[in-house]
Formats: structure tokens, sequence, C-alpha cells
């Protein structure tokens, strides 16, 4: 999948979870979600994030190569371990950002596993996995993201719909202080 691609994949993937934990959707938690669909491919210098950070991208592309570890389960447990750490040592606000980028990054090996290339899900066994549904850089690649993106909005404006009426159907019964700034 290419980073065009690649971004709005994640940003849905975060919408809907979002959706499904009935937090809102801010634009950080957003923004993080497309780092995060962004960050598997720091194993390739030409890549957009690659480009962008060559001292990081040139070397580690030499120690493991292209969708390798970095397209692996593994590199996503290392995250749910190193993010959380990372945010009780520098600052608390960066928890708030470890859903969004794991979910980012999970969503990349999993657009990456939809090409005939596939991933490595269990580095270090080489094995590639794919369901191979697009070439990477097909239309169909560009047709799937934006169909799916679309799909996950449209989503979105039913469940609020649902809501919205569900909740005028209520009685109306006080709102504490606390949740009075999300109405």
């Amino acid at each position: 999948m290419q980073a065009r691609n690649h971004i709005p994949f994640a940003m849905s993937w975060w919408w809907l979870y979002c959706l499904g934990t009935d937090q809102p959707i801010e634009a950080v938690g957003t923004m993080a979600a497309a780092m995060g669909g962004l960050l598997p491919d720091i194993d390739h210098p030409k890549s957009a994030l690659g480009r962008r950070i060559p001292f990081i991208s040139i070397p580690l592309s030499y120690l493991v190569g292209h969708r390798g570890v970095t397209h692996s389960l593994m590199a996503v447990v290392v995250m749910l371990i190193l993010l959380p750490l990372a945010a009780f040592t520098m600052d608390t606000r960066i928890a708030l950002l470890v859903a969004p980028v794991c979910l980012g990054y999970l969503s990349h090996i999993a657009g990456d596993a939809m090409t005939p290339s596939g991933v490595p899900l269990l580095w270090p066994n080489r094995k590639r996995y794919t369901v191979n549904l697009f070439k990477t850089t097909s239309l169909m690649e560009s047709v799937f993201v934006g169909v799916f993106t679309i799909s996950v909005v449209i989503l979105g404006d039913i469940a609020l719909a649902v809501l919205e009426s569900t909740v005028a159907k209520l009685p109306l019964l006080p709102v504490s202080d606390h949740h009075r700034e999300y109405y």
C-alpha cells in the first residue's frame, strides 16, 4: 500500500475504534493514527516517513530490510510496551496516543497484507501472509481504501443519527458538570 492510502485507512481504523468505544473522535487521535499508519515503513528510506528521517530509515533499512520486523506483530507488542513507558517517563499526555498510534500501525500491517507481497506477521518466522486483494499502486488499492473510508464515515453518521434519535426519545435527565462539555 502507498502512504496516500495508508493514511486514510489508519484514520478510518481509529474512527471505528472511537465509534465502538464511545470515545470522541478528535483531531489529535486521528493524526496520531495517521502517523502510526506510516510508521512501519520507517524501514524504507524512500517511504514518506523514511525521506523525512533518513538518519533512522537508512540504518534500519540496512539492518532489517523493508517489510521485515517493522511489519510484524512483534513490532506492535514492542510499541505497546514502549509507548506507555515513554508516557510514564516523559509526559503523561503521550499515553493518550498509545491506542491511535497502535491502531494506525496495525492498519498498516493489515493494508500491506492485502498486497501480493504480504507481511511477515510472525517474525522472526519469515513466512509472509497475504490475502492478495490488490497490487500496490493499483487503482483497486485506491478504490478499496476510498470505499472503506467513506463507509466508515457513513457508518459514523448513521450511528450518530441513531444515537441522537434514541436520546431524543428519552426523558430529560440532569447532566453532571463532568459530562456537560460533550453536549
